[in-house]
C-alpha cells in the first residue's frame, strides 16, 4: 500500500503574527534574545485581529507565575519587561505594589501593547 503524502500540515496550538517591519525595526535588533523570544507570549495576550486599532488600548495581565511556566525566571522576566517597555513594544500601564493591594486591588501586572518601537532611534 502506498504512502500517502500529506500536503496540509496542522499547526499544533496556533501561531502568532509578527509583521516584516516589526522584524527589520531597530527596535527589534536592539533586543535581548529572551525578549525576544518572550514577545509573542505579550502578543497573544491580546484578543484582538492584528490590524485593529484596539489592540493597543486593551490592557492585560501578564503574572510572573506565567512567566515561570515558560521558564522565564522571576529576575529575568522583570528584565524582559524592562527591555520591552524601553524599546517601546510594550507599556506598563501597573504593575504589582503594596499601594494596589491596599487598595483592594489584585496584585498583578498589567501591560498594553505599544506601537512606540516604530520610532525607537537609539
Amino acid at each position: 500500500m502506498a504512502r500517502r503524502k500529506n500536503k496540509h500540515y496542522d499547526i499544533v496550538g496556533g501561531f502568532v503574527r509578527i509583521p516584516k517591519t516589526m522584524l527589520d525595526s531597530k527596535a527589534w535588533r536592539v533586543l535581548s534574545v529572551e525578549a525576544k523570544a518572550c514577545l509573542p507570549l505579550f502578543l497573544i495576550k491580546v484578543h484582538k485581529k492584528f490590524d485593529d486599532a484596539e489592540r493597543y488600548t486593551e490592557a492585560f495581565k501578564f503574572p510572573y507565575a506565567e512567566a515561570e511556566r515558560y521558564r522565564f525566571h522571576r529576575d529575568m522576566f522583570k528584565q524582559i519587561i524592562i527591555d520591552l517597555e524601553s524599546r517601546g513594544f510594550i507599556t506598563v500601564e501597573r504593575g504589582a505594589s503594596l499601594k494596589n493591594l491596599k487598595a483592594g486591588e489584585k496584585a498583578g501586572n498589567r501591560f498594553k501593547l505599544s506601537r512606540s518601537w516604530e520610532r525607537y532611534e537609539n
